[in-house]
């Protein structure tokens, strides 16, 4: 009889291999420099680390120069830092008047003080959380736009930077992801197929055509099927354009999700008398979102940087900014630190959205029986 068979509760299984923890020498002996080329190849790639680092501390913080005015950075062998502080507030706001500009910083606040609320489990849990959302961003809508309360109406097109950035992203996939799962419901039903047909020849037609195409569709073609008198703002013609998008994509996403759901699960919730609805918001789609949950944070992350390509619509993103602060005459030749500040944070934004992620994937991880 062997070892495994006499081990209470194992049933004849093999137990689970023991860890083995190696000592920082030990793991670099045997993962890094376990032959000749790996340690070439180590070597090398630590000079080549070391070497772009340093250069980058060298240029980005002992020899750089920050102000507001570009006269200190003549001459000097760093970064000039002086072109963000100059354009700052053409990063958080694009165009918006300056008397006005309070109003943004406001709005910004708002959101970073509803994130941080957020992560309380009480207000996370509490049954009118996605209400509270949907009550902050109408509230910061008319705050940034005006024209109620006392507060001058500031046009969509004075609008731009990062407020353009992640108000697209965040309220396209926000609509577009419960949209999104209808599409996908809508696909996979049997009982009326022509719903079936719209929902399956909408998703193969909005993701067999590039982001930018839709943009300049709903630019200039939404307005053609419309009575002339409507007059849509850019802003929701590119508004429309990202739900769209996200829309389409996150069918194909729920409709994966769904697919991984053993046929079990849809017979013993049919067994039980559950009808149709039930069965996918009770058994079906509880299960499959939590495994979405990695593949929806990449979609938001892909439209967050495709926001970028609104430019071709008159938009004012944040890439936008950077590229108004480069072609200032005052700043020619600086434009690299204009466009690594907006890289940063590109970065921290996506990083930081992440980085939650996997906090969410560890906290509803299903594990193994």
């Amino acid at each position: 009889m062997s070892t495994a068979s006499t081990i209470p509760g194992t049933l004849g299984r093999r137990p689970p291999p023991l860890s083995i923890r190696l000592g920082p020498l030990r793991w670099m002996r045997t993962q890094l420099f376990n032959s000749w080329y790996n340690a070439i190849l180590t070597v090398l790639a630590v000079w080549i680390i070391y070497t772009t680092v340093t250069g980058l501390f060298v240029w980005g913080v002992v020899n750089a120069v920050i102000g507001t005015t570009p006269e200190p950075c003549e001459g000097i062998d760093g970064a000039c830092w002086s072109i963000i502080g100059d354009f700052w507030r053409v990063f958080l706001a694009g165009r918006y008047p300056e008397a006005e500009r309070w109003r943004v910083l406001t709005a910004y606040l708002l959101v970073l003080a509803m994130v941080g609320a957020s992560f309380l489990r009480g207000f996370r849990t509490w049954r009118w959380f996605p209400l509270a959302w949907a009550v902050l961003a109408a509230l910061i809508y008319l705050l940034v736009r005006g024209g109620v309360f006392g507060l001058e109406l500031i046009g969509t097109r004075f609008w731009g930077g990062l407020m353009i950035t992640l108000g697209l992203s965040s309220v396209g996939l926000a609509v577009g992801i419960p949209a999104g799962i209808l599409l996908a419901l809508g696909r996979t039903s049997q009982r009326v197929p022509i719903i079936k047909t719209f929902c399956v020849g909408f998703i193969e037609l909005v993701r067999s055509v590039p982001f930018i195409m839709l943009l300049i569709m709903s630019s200039i073609m939404l307005p053609m099927f419309l009575p002339t008198h409507w007059d849509i703002d850019h802003l929701l013609r590119a508004q429309v354009a990202t739900i769209l998008s996200a829309a389409a994509n996150a069918a194909e996403i729920t409709r994966g999700g769904m697919a991984g759901i053993p046929v079990g699960q849809y017979e013993a919730a049919k067994a039980i008398g559950l009808g149709y609805w039930r069965v996918m918001g009770l058994v079906v789609l509880p299960q499959a979102l939590r495994h979405m949950i990695p593949v929806f944070v990449s979609m938001f992350i892909i439209f967050v940087k495709d926001t970028s390509l609104v430019v071709v619509v008159g938009l004012f993103d944040l890439l936008g900014a950077a590229r108004l602060a480069a072609q200032n005459p005052k700043w020619i030749g600086h434009d690299i630190e204009a466009f690594v500040f907006v890289a940063a944070i590109y970065f921290l934004t996506c990083f930081a959205v992440s980085r939650y992620s996997r906090r969410l994937e560890k906290k509803y991880s299903v594990r193994a029986h």
